[in-house]
């Protein structure tokens, strides 16, 4: 009985942790988009459309680099670091971190190296577009950068740690590309110089992180416990993990970054300069699941270690809730809103976007609210299952990209890039509820999705038939919001995850928290690295 009571004690502070740490990680994104954001914009209103297009066909050949190089180990890092570091074997660890970096860095140069030297080779076989080709050259060596970036956040991670990422990852490296902006738009230079600046930025960045991982390594006293002659290198065990993770992930890069490489193919860098053009707007959909995700694989494989069950069931729609519901502003005015919006962000000469957003939005946050699936089934380890869901998708994806993106251009691949989202989550969710006892839906959460959906369906009703202006809607938006808020907050248990919310009467009034004691859960408990 006693043990029971424990178990469930520590399953609660790991979800307290779980919730505060990614709400921490929520609010460095937020800062991290909003200087993307403003970025983004400068970018797109500098450059001309076809530049524009051929920099944001470099970036997102970069986004390729990066997950072919990384082969999914920062996922094997959310998962057996933890673990790892659970069983007090640390001969592992760190032969885990030498294998993962020596790997990373291999692919990395090799990729890097045959980019440059193939370009004759690709030319007119990848794209025909001579000034995309030459942005590829000069910016694929961020792609490896951006890898190691990956990985080490997930060591951060791994070890529970927010403070480290929330400074490097979401206020240092944005801060880098505005001055790489900035000083092209002073001296007035091309595209060519935006690259060469954020690539200089990816490296400053890199080589810091280096330097603060082995920071955390020391301040863990993880360090003291490294011995050459006693580290165990589990190749097998690793990239058995990682290679069938990778390949998982396929249904991924299908449909974001290979449709970007087919619509330049289909219809020239202008259809992909309509598509990437609204991207940054429609990813704020998922800022807040990509927050809580960094944190989910590790607090979920530390409770598969456990066998808690019922911790993870906890887990897993705590954190479903928790996105649905603060992602729901966003959605509002991304998806129902989306018209007006995309016209004061990039002029009337992208008003074809529009519709992409509005697609593009809706399938982002479909992916958000339908929770952590894929993670879980990580964590038990359900490779077979995971392979078999995207190797399916991606051929479902890949024969719906050669229908719609040649008739609709853009709005094709916005169209391909939703149904393969919601064909994924679906068969996911079909294997959360066979193969990790997690429940197929919580009844306590149905009023809060049917008042989301009414009040999006709504909006996007008001918009149509009136065409108002942003500044009415956005603040209708803004109270619909609220009023989301203010009927699911008893759900959302802030009293236990965010007790001193209490002393804000505003806050306390608004979402239902009172003056609760801390308990044995572990709120009480939790790390000075799990917040601010």
């Amino acid at each position: 009985m006693e043990t029971a009571v424990a178990q469930k004690a520590e399953s609660n502070s790991l979800a307290s942790k779980f919730v505060r740490g990614s709400t921490a990680i929520f609010a460095g994104r937020v800062i991290s988009l909003v200087l993307k954001f403003f970025i983004q914009v400068l970018i797109v209103r500098y450059l001309s459309k076809s530049d524009f297009g051929a920099f944001a066909y470099a970036l997102n050949m970069v986004d390729i680099a990066q997950i072919v190089v990384l082969i999914a180990l920062d996922n094997a890092a959310a998962r057996f670091i933890p673990i790892y570091d659970e069983q007090k074997d640390y001969d592992s660890l760190f032969g885990f971190i030498i294998l993962s970096l020596v790997s990373i860095i291999g692919l990395g140069a090799a990729t890097t190296l045959f980019f440059i030297a193939g370009r004759g080779l690709l030319s007119g076989i990848l794209i025909s577009d001579d000034v995309a080709l030459s942005v590829v050259i000069i910016l694929i060596a961020l792609g490896p950068l951006e890898a190691l970036d990956s990985w080490f956040q997930s060591l951060f991670a791994g070890f529970g740690t927010v403070r480290a990422i929330f400074f490097r990852r979401y206020i240092l490296w944005p801060m880098l590309q505005m001055i790489a902006v900035v000083i092209v738009l002073l001296l007035r230079s091309d595209v060519y110089w935006l690259s060469i600046g954020y690539l200089v930025g990816g490296a400053m960045g890199t080589v810091l992180y280096a330097l603060m991982s082995y920071n955390l390594l020391r301040r863990k006293k993880v360090l003291q416990h490294f011995h050459w002659k006693t580290i165990k290198f589990r190749p097998g065990e690793i990239f058995g993990f990682s290679v069938p993770m990778f390949l998982t992930g396929l249904g991924f890069l299908v449909r974001s970054q290979l449709a970007i490489v087919l619509l330049a193919f289909f219809r020239g860098t202008v259809a992909v300069a309509e598509y990437r053009a609204v991207q940054p707007v429609v990813a704020l959909n998922s800022v807040v699941y990509t927050s809580f995700a960094l944190l989910y694989l590790p607090v979920a494989s530390r409770l598969f270690a456990r066998k808690d069950t019922s911790g993870i069931n906890k887990l897993f729609w705590q954190g479903a809730a928790w996105i649905a519901i603060t992602s729901f502003p966003v959605f509002l005015v991304t998806f129902s809103l989306a018209s007006p919006l995309v016209k004061l962000l990039f002029g009337e000469q992208y008003a074809s976007s529009a519709i992409i957003m509005t697609i593009a939005a809706f399938g982002t946050y479909f992916n958000s609210v339908m929770g952590f699936n894929k993670d879980t089934l990580r964590a038990y380890n359900k490779v077979k299952y995971l392979m078999f869901v995207d190797f399916t998708v991606v051929a479902a994806a890949l024969i719906s990209f050669f229908v719609f993106m040649p008739v609709f251009g853009a709005v094709g691949a916005a169209i391909s890039y939703t149904l393969a989202i919601v064909f994924n989550n679906i068969l996911y969710h079909i294997g959360l509820v066979k193969h990790a006892g997690i429940k197929v839906f919580e009844p306590e959460y149905l009023p809060i999705y049917t008042l989301i959906a009414v009040f999006a369906a709504g909006l996007s009703i008001v918009q149509w038939l009136f065409s108002p202006s942003l500044f009415i809607t956005v603040p209708l938006a803004a109270v619909l919001s609220l009023i989301v808020l203010r009927v699911s907050a008893p759900r959302l248990q802030m009293d236990e995850y965010f007790p001193e919310l209490s002393k804000v009467p505003v806050l306390k009034n608004l979402l239902h928290i009172g003056v609760v004691q801390k308990s044995e859960s572990g709120v009480a408990g939790i790390e000075a690295d799990s917040g601010l």
